[in-house]
């Protein structure tokens, strides 16, 4: 699994997390993969959307293999700012579900990301 098909898996987990998919969500993750990765990853990223079944989503295995490849290739300022899209898409439907916030610290967690490191340093900026 390359990098940019990490990051989808990640994006895709925290979007079925919660057991739905906000039209808003779509809307965000369009745009944030639009500014990671051009206009083309918006289709890529539906095409993988729509190849999983929501009812039967294993997140933790979609984490585990995503992570060995985003660890490979990423550095720790790279995962420090996946974190930081995977919060700030959280609350795009208004509505942050406990679902979600476990999903982020699993995902820090193995990524090597300390949440409360990270948010004493957005304190400070």
């Amino acid at each position: 699994m390359d990098v940019k098909d990490a990051v989808f898996n990640i994006l895709a987990g925290l979007a079925y997390v919660d057991g739905r998919f906000d039209p808003r969500e779509a809307v965000a993750l369009s745009q944030t993969l639009i500014e990671l990765y051009g206009e083309d990853a918006v289709e890529a990223l539906n095409r993988h959307m729509n190849s999983i079944d929501p009812k039967s989503f294993d997140f933790h295995k979609y984490i585990d293999e995503a992570v060995k490849a985003i660890n490979k290739d990423l550095n720790m300022e790279d995962k420090k700012n996946l974190i930081k899209t995977l919060i700030l898409l959280s609350g795009v439907d208004m509505q942050v579900a406990l679902a979600e916030m476990a999903y982020i610290q699993e995902v820090a967690d193995k990524l090597g990301v300390d949440l409360k490191e990270m948010a004493m340093e957005e304190m400070k900026s």
